[in-house]
Parts: structure tokens; C-alpha cells; sequence
């Protein structure tokens, strides 16, 4: 039987990746290509917003993507299953983001 969203995960079930440095100057990746990637967390616990890239830390330093604030979470929805490269660049300044990954 599947995983089923909600209050069925547990701790068990998810996978914590650590944490990854980025700043405002590139674009830093954050999490590799997974394609059995099934869930997705990204933690601010900075008091500076972020960009969330869903491309390659490669592409470009440009500031634009999922807008995540300071003392927020991002999680990747059940619809939206997205196995490539996420790269993540600060606004402004730098900080350590915090990701979970389900598989």
C-alpha cells in the first residue's frame, strides 16, 4: 500500500538531507536530480526571503522562482512531482535552508 498524505507520514518515511549555505551572489545547488524523488521540504529559518529555482544552479543567478520568506516552509504539493535540479539564491545576505526529501 502507498504513502498516503497527511497524517499517515512518519518520521520514518521522510528522509532528512541536511542543510545547504547559499547567499545572494549565485544561485547554489540545493537538491540534485532524484527521479524517485516523491516529497519535497524547504525550511527558512533565516529572517531573509529566498528564491527557490526549479533549474539547474547553472542556468542563471536571475532572483526569480518560488518566493519563500523568512521563518517559512515550501513543500512540493502531491500534484506537482518535480524530479529535477533545485537551486536556491538569498535575496539579500546569506543562510543555511533545510531540506527533507521523500522517496
Amino acid at each position: 500500500m502507498g504513502k498516503v498524505r497527511g497524517g499517515n507520514i512518519t518520521t520514518s518515511d521522510i528522509a532528512t538531507e541536511g542543510s545547504v549555505s547559499i547567499n545572494s551572489a549565485t544561485a547554489t545547488l540545493f537538491s540534485a536530480v532524484d527521479a524517485n524523488r516523491t516529497y519535497l521540504e524547504i525550511s527558512n529559518p533565516s529572517n531573509q526571503a529566498v528564491w527557490i529555482k526549479l533549474q539547474a544552479a547553472s542556468v542563471d543567478n536571475v532572483k526569480t522562482g518560488i518566493y519563500l520568506p523568512g521563518g517559512e516552509r515550501w513543500v512540493m504539493g502531491d500534484l506537482d512531482k518535480y524530479t529535477g535540479e533545485v537551486s536556491a539564491i538569498m535575496n539579500i545576505g546569506g543562510a543555511v535552508l533545510i531540506h527533507k526529501t521523500e522517496m
